[in-house]
């Protein structure tokens, strides 16, 4: 009777406490539940930390390409309105080039015309040399493989001959016609200033007044032989009075 007795409380004890246990174990599960959740949010929050994160640095290269595009672009733009400057200029030039082209050819012309109405009216001195060089520049004028800068080239150089035929002394070989007779002689020419002519035993001599040529005095083939001496460099330099020539007339 008495184990009855002590049962009985044991009995309402269990009776009393299986609804209490399974309120713990709810809320164990409950717990455990709570701790799963938050364990996947916090995955959640890490993942979208890690996503953030790679998106700034992808916007941070991203920003940076765009700023090396905008340095690349403007050098290019640079580079550009350098070019369509260059090109204008280019542009410019051949049009003033081409300008340049069609005024070269009348002057040319006219510079052959002057120079030839020169050789008319000048000392007639190398005359076959000078009308050959008139004649090949005439000439040069109607060929097509020579370029206008050439020809005008060739032409300055006989202006520049022309120069220094004012400003030297020669002498060579070559006919004259005295009373219609050819005599062959050597002339002497003094600049432009005198043109002196003698046969060459120097017993005859004459000077070219600007008109025709006159007779020369014993004087004057002295200082013919003078000059001829200075120039083959057998005498000291001295000087020598020489005719000098008028003004042609026409």
């Amino acid at each position: 009777m008495r184990i009855r007795h002590i049962l009985w409380p044991l009995l309402g004890l269990l009776s009393i406490s299986s609804p209490a246990l399974a309120n713990v174990k709810q809320a164990q599960q409950e717990a455990q539940s709570g701790l799963s959740h938050s364990a996947q949010q916090q995955n959640t929050i890490d993942h979208l930390e890690d996503e953030r994160s790679q998106l700034y640095f992808e916007l941070s290269a991203l920003n940076r390409q765009i700023s090396q595009l905008e340095t690349y672009n403007a050098h290019l733009q640079t580079m550009v309105e350098d070019q369509q400057q260059t090109l204008k200029a280019q542009v410019q030039k051949q049009q003033e080039i081409a300008e340049l082209k069609r005024a070269l050819v009348p002057l040319m012309y006219e510079m052959l015309s002057t120079l030839d109405q020169f050789y008319q009216q000048d000392v007639p001195f190398l005359p076959d040399e000078r009308r050959q060089r008139m004649a090949s520049l005439q000439q040069m004028m109607a060929r097509s493989d020579v370029s206008d800068g050439e020809k005008l080239r060739r032409i300055l150089q006989a202006y520049n001959i022309e120069l220094e035929y004012g400003q030297t002394i020669s002498q060579y070989a070559g006919d004259l016609n005295i009373d219609q007779n050819k005599l062959r002689v050597v002339y002497t020419r003094v600049g432009r200033i005198a043109l002196l002519a003698h046969v060459a035993d120097m017993s005859k001599a004459w000077w070219f007044d600007g008109n025709s040529w006159q007779p020369l005095s014993r004087d004057g083939i002295e200082s013919i032989q003078i000059l001829s001496a200075q120039l083959e460099r057998r005498g000291l330099p001295q000087m020598v009075a020489l005719p000098l020539m008028e003004a042609s007339h026409d």
